[in-house]
């Protein structure tokens, strides 16, 4: 090359907006272009892919249908002359129920028949002649060390995480009108069950058998000793009940999410400020002594009040995978006043006794279970409750209650009271990490 080639070379490469050959796309090499072509193809099929997959995380309800039994359900009364009805052959049976007083139970059973675990948020009752008199409760097999089915224990169900090919147990608490008129029938094919997956959240309807089986219940009305009527034994007009009114279930106020690692392990620790203990509902088991002792002292310390909370403790995203590692556990309000935990005890675990938690074991939980109590904090009254302190195998750390979402108090980064705080967020104010 002569030296008047160098030079003119090196004046194409600086003259400002020049293009080279190797900037010129019309002369780039075509393997060069065929890795670009491949790149957005990627791209495109990888967007494809994540578009799908959306879709069918949307649409996945692997909730199998109910197995309605007329037998006792633990803490919930039960039915009287409930009997199988249309059920000749074998191919179908319903279920009548006649005429009750006072609350009564019906339990039925859902399957996870998926390959992935679903979170059951709520279950309730179509409107109709049947209202439920209190929270829906749930029980698991080997729920309480038992192998009864359903086991003697069960808690107010709020989103309970449910493994494939898991089972669960539910009892409904229920009232109806004690007499009912001849005119007509009135039949239940199903219920309703909010089951979550990923971040997707459906209602879907469980009927309470295989094979379109309904309860059957003539239609509600009328007074003893009127024509066509039929009443509940022991049923007279000075002891007719008034209409009464759904009874709420215990929903969350504010609330905290801890992640505790030890060693590899790692565990969610989810403290819930609640508007009553699970136990305070009208049916299951009866609050310790020490729940109530609180309340009575209130007549004698109006300078104090109760404060009900839930602890949850669980393998990561609620046992969905993961250990959650074995550690003791301190939980204190502001003054120091350790909470105190409601501790199941006793042949088939129903009963209820009071322990502080003070050196409290949670203990190592694999994929699939979590730890549930009750907890209960006598607070001051000049005292905002807006933080705990937890002690973690001797590691201390202050925990900010969160207010849940939709109360008045709530912020833009509330906690999602609904559903127990929802997913663990790094750096959001309800989310805290713990090493030990």
């Amino acid at each position: 090359m002569t030296e008047q080639q160098d030079s003119a070379e090196d004046t194409e490469k600086s003259v400002p907006g020049s293009t080279s050959a190797l900037d010129d796309p019309r002369r780039q090499s075509p393997i060069r272009r065929r890795w670009w072509l491949w790149g957005l193809a990627v791209l495109g099929v990888a967007c494809a892919v994540v578009a799908v997959l959306a879709v069918v995380a949307s649409r996945y309800q692997p909730v199998s249908y109910g197995s309605f039994q007329a037998s006792a359900f633990p803490g919930i009364p039960s039915g009287k002359g409930i009997r199988a009805v249309n059920n000749l052959g074998g191919f179908h049976e319903d279920l009548y129920i006649p005429p009750q007083r006072g609350t009564f139970g019906l339990f039925a059973d859902i399957t996870n028949n998926g390959t992935h675990p679903v979170t059951i948020v709520s279950v309730r009752l179509p409107v109709g002649p049947l209202r439920l008199a209190g929270p829906v409760r749930y029980s698991m097999p080997g729920m309480g060390g038992s192998q009864q089915i359903p086991p003697p224990v069960s808690r107010v169900l709020h989103r309970v995480v449910l493994q494939p090919g898991q089972e669960m147990f539910l009892g409904f608490p229920v009232w109806m009108w004690p007499c009912t008129a001849h005119q007509g029938w009135e039949g239940l094919e199903s219920f309703y069950v909010k089951v979550k997956y990923l971040m997707f959240t459906h209602t879907v309807e469980v009927p309470w058998g295989m094979d379109g089986d309904s309860l059957l219940i003539r239609a509600p009305g009328g007074k003893p000793g009127h024509k066509g009527v039929t009443c509940a034994p022991g049923t007279t007009l000075a002891n007719l009940p008034k209409v009464p009114a759904e009874k709420p279930s215990p929903h969350a106020v504010a609330g905290t999410i801890i992640r505790v690692r030890k060693d590899r392990d790692v565990g969610e620790l989810r403290l819930i400020q609640m508007t009553m203990p699970d136990a305070a509902a009208a049916v299951g088991p009866r609050l310790p002594a020490c729940f109530t002792q609180y309340s009575t002292d209130l007549a004698h310390r109006p300078h104090y009040r109760v404060i009900d909370f839930d602890l949850n403790w669980a393998a990561i995203n609620f046992g969905q995978r993961g250990i959650a590692p074995a550690v003791r556990a301190t939980i204190a309000g502001p003054d120091g006043t350790a909470m105190l935990v409601a501790v199941p005890e006793g042949p088939g675990a129903n009963r209820l006794a009071c322990r502080a938690a003070r050196s409290f074991r949670l203990g190592r939980e694999t994929s699939g279970w979590q730890l549930v109590y009750g907890l209960t904090l006598r607070v001051p009254l000049n005292v905002d409750l807006d933080h705990l302190f937890l002690t973690v195998d001797g590691h201390t750390i202050t925990v900010p209650l969160v207010p849940a979402c939709g109360t008045k108090s709530a912020g833009p980064a509330c906690f999602l009271g609904d559903q127990l705080g929802g997913d663990w967020i790094s750096g959001s104010p309800y989310s805290l990490f713990l090493r030990i």
